[in-house]
């Protein structure tokens, strides 16, 4: 791959996130947040638990608790710190994103307890990072195509599931969604290219 792409991939994410945030700031953004969620929500007793169960992954004690497995599992305790300090990155990246916005959450269909701020979604900003970096290292570092492959797909469909997740849950606006996951590979691109690649080549 051309040494730029990378760099030219997380601009275009960043300029979407800049996007949704002027759409927020101005407040012309609920035309989208309205035909997104009316196209998209189907709510039943089913779905409903099932969302409950996977928007779990993005929280901050599962994502602890992944991340000390990775450094306990793994003989190589450099792979587990280079997912720690993402995870720490990321999630105050997003809280500090947050407390510039100051966006309310969702008042209606709401179907979860939740407190703070909306805009990005915290969830689907770590959850980008966190399960993209693993994805990363999935790529670079399992030799088995078909365990790799397997990984790579769960994980990806993972993360899209946390971000509706969010949505369907009423925790956050789609633009929320959209946000976070904009500003969330733009800051795993980044990750990957300036830092934890140039770690990883090393083993």
């Amino acid at each position: 791959m051309n040494k730029g792409v990378p760099y030219i991939l997380a601009s275009i994410f960043l300029m979407v996130f800049i996007i949704v945030c002027i759409l927020v700031v101005s407040d012309n953004v609920s035309w989208l947040d309205t035909n997104i969620y009316n196209s998209i929500i189907n709510h039943n007793e089913i779905l409903t638990n099932i969302f409950k169960t996977v928007t779990e992954f993005g929280d901050a004690i599962i994502l602890i608790i992944i991340t000390l497995l990775i450094l306990l599992v793994f003989k190589e305790r450099t792979f587990g710190f280079l997912v720690a300090i993402n995870l720490v990155l990321s999630f105050v990246l997003g809280q500090i994103v947050k407390l510039i916005f100051i966006r309310e959450r969702p008042t209606i269909n709401v179907l979860i307890d939740i407190g703070g701020y909306s805009f990005p979604s915290g969830h689907s900003t770590v959850s980008m990072a966190f399960y993209g970096f693993l994805i990363y290292l999935c790529y670079k570092k399992i030799d088995n195509k078909i365990l790799k492959w397997f990984l790579i797909i769960l994980q990806a469909l993972l993360i899209l599931t946390i971000g509706y997740s969010r949505i369907y849950l009423g925790a956050h606006f789609p633009s929320d969604v959209i946000a976070g996951f904009s500003l969330g590979l733009s800051f795993l691109i980044i990750y990957i290219k300036l830092f934890a690649s140039k770690i990883i080549n090393r083993f």
